[in-house]
């Protein structure tokens, strides 16, 4: 698990107090999908690991995305889940239209591995 920089558990951004506008548009430069993969590539090269699976939901989406443009070859597969937004969409009609489904899938996902539930429960838990 990662965080994107900013965000959750690495440093969130308040209000970049004591700065002036120009050192707050240099210091959010840091914060975009580019810094990020590079950062995930230095864990993956620290970690000694040749190739890795990549998932990314929502703006991790668009950091799997970016992550295939700069470093294919360091990825063996790349899953994006809620990533993409839509064209002249709203984004909760995204979801009222795919929520129904999702929870469909996911039923069955349990009811085929119901020792799953418990783990992913606990991720919740560490991350929420």
């Amino acid at each position: 698990m990662l965080d994107q920089r900013g965000t959750g558990r690495s440093t969130p951004v308040g209000g970049l107090d004591g700065l002036g506008a120009a050192d707050q548009a240099a210091y959010l430069t840091h914060l975009r999908a580019d810094s990020i993969i590079r950062d995930a590539e230095l864990f993956r090269e620290s970690f000694g690991v040749e190739r890795w699976s990549v998932l990314g939901q929502s703006f991790g989406g668009f950091c799997v995305l970016a992550y295939l443009s700069m470093f294919p070859g360091s990825l063996r597969e790349a899953f994006v889940c809620g990533g993409l937004p839509p064209i002249a969409r709203p984004v909760d009609d995204v979801y009222s239209r795919t929520y129904r489904l999702v929870a469909e899938r996911s039923r069955r996902y349990y009811e085929r591995y119901p020792e799953d539930r418990e783990r992913v429960l606990t991720i919740h838990r560490r991350i929420g």
